[in-house]
């Protein structure tokens, strides 16, 4: 969260006075951020996707309530994680289009921590909550990308 927030504070600074961040700057063809435009824009109906197929069930923390039912329709059909892949996927875009490495290296952080901090935790706590269901769902789902075998 600290991590997050800090991220988000770097690039509203780089935004509004990137004076300070200019010693990161790195140079990206033209064509390629507006590719990383146009995969920022794409996140945002996948993050919708998600929102829409967890509804009331999202919690904010790692913290499962009584009432929390596995879900395992829409995005969730395919990866257990898909708000982190869409948050990685939005801050790894925002750093393209800014061409900021420092940016990007905040998009990199959060994938390894994500990957072997957040999401082993996670897990650990779905699989006291819901079993042989959720080790189930583990076997034929990937955590932030799809299963191809």
């Amino acid at each position: 969260m600290v991590a997050a927030l800090h991220f988000f504070f770097t690039l509203l600074l780089y935004i509004f006075y990137p004076q300070p961040l200019g010693w990161s700057r790195f140079e990206l063809p033209l064509w390629a951020r507006w590719v990383a435009v146009g995969a920022g824009l794409l996140v945002i109906p996948f993050i919708y996707w998600v929102f829409r197929n967890i509804g009331r069930k999202i919690s904010e923390t790692v913290l499962i309530k009584s009432d929390h039912e596995l879900v395992t329709s829409g995005p969730y059909r395919w990866i257990r994680h898909p708000l982190y892949v869409g948050s990685l996927w939005m801050l790894f875009s925002l750093s393209l289009i800014a061409s900021n490495w420092f940016l990007l290296l905040y998009s990199f952080l959060g994938l390894i921590a994500f990957r072997w901090l957040v999401i082993p935790t996670e897990e650990k706590e779905l699989l006291q909550a819901f079993g042989d269901e959720y080790r189930e769902y583990q076997n034929r789902t990937g955590a932030l990308f799809p299963k191809l075998f």
